[in-house]
């Protein structure tokens, strides 16, 4: 499943099953459409409001992936220090978050923390997030970047429920406070290199990254797309500095 979420009306469209299995999503509560998107210079995006805007799709077939599955999104927060649902499925099923704390986080819905990023996700910048699963090897990525932290395995499984984006599909809780973009669903666990492919294209799609890289291997990021300069020593990031200081 892939929606784009630019439309400007109607449902969002998942166009990887056009012709198919129609997994489109429909708008609840309050959504502002057509916004800035995270990648190429003419996406759209969606912005939620953080208390009632969410995103669903019917239970499908399409979405059971089990335990072997890919979760990516564009993500751009209006808030720091607040837990808000980037995707969910059901209970005992997949809930991809920011939490409190601001990392980024897989979650057996309702049941453990399967893994947490090792660094925060803070500020308003567009940033790339992606969360892989077969079986117990879990992947958290930001920006290009494997930032998994200690992984405590847990079984997903395939509940009878609607993904929800934007919104904790089960409690009804955990609104987005920001902009969503480029939402997928896979039925693989993309490897690191297929996920740096995706956040390259993202960003170098529309001109707007630049780096050095030095004899050493360290490097010095301008990222135009998420409004921020980073440097790093080998692939470890030592400082970000973006819009908001």
């Amino acid at each position: 499943a892939y929606w784009r979420l630019g439309e400007i009306s109607g449902d969002f469209v998942d166009t990887a099953t056009l012709g198919a299995q129609s997994n489109n999503g429909t708008a609840a509560g309050t959504l502002t459409r057509g916004v800035a998107g995270a990648i190429l210079q003419d996406d759209l995006a969606v912005t939620f409001d953080g208390s009632t805007g969410y995103i669903f799709a019917a239970n499908a077939s399409d979405f059971n992936t089990g335990d072997v599955f890919t979760l990516e999104a564009w993500i751009r927060k209006a808030a720091d220090a607040t837990e808000m649902q980037i995707m969910s499925r059901g209970l005992d099923g997949w809930d991809f978050r920011v939490r409190s704390t601001d990392l980024l986080a897989l979650v057996e819905e309702f049941g453990i923390v399967i893994v947490e990023s090792t660094t925060t996700i803070t500020g308003t910048g567009w940033h790339h997030v992606v969360a892989t699963k077969n079986g117990s090897t879990v992947r958290l990525y930001i920006d290009g970047v494997d930032r998994t932290g200690t992984v405590t395995n847990a079984t997903i499984t395939d509940p009878v429920a609607s993904v929800n984006i934007g919104r904790n599909s089960t409690a009804g809780t955990l609104f987005w406070n920001g902009s969503l973009d480029e939402v997928a669903i896979y039925p693989t666990a993309l490897s690191a290199p297929q996920v740096l492919a995706h956040y390259n294209a993202g960003t170098l799609g529309g001109g707007i990254r630049a780096r050095i890289t030095f004899d050493t291997g360290d490097w010095l990021e301008y990222n135009r797309t998420s409004d921020y300069f980073s440097f790093a020593i080998g692939e470890d990031e030592q400082l970000r500095i973006d819009v908001d200081g």
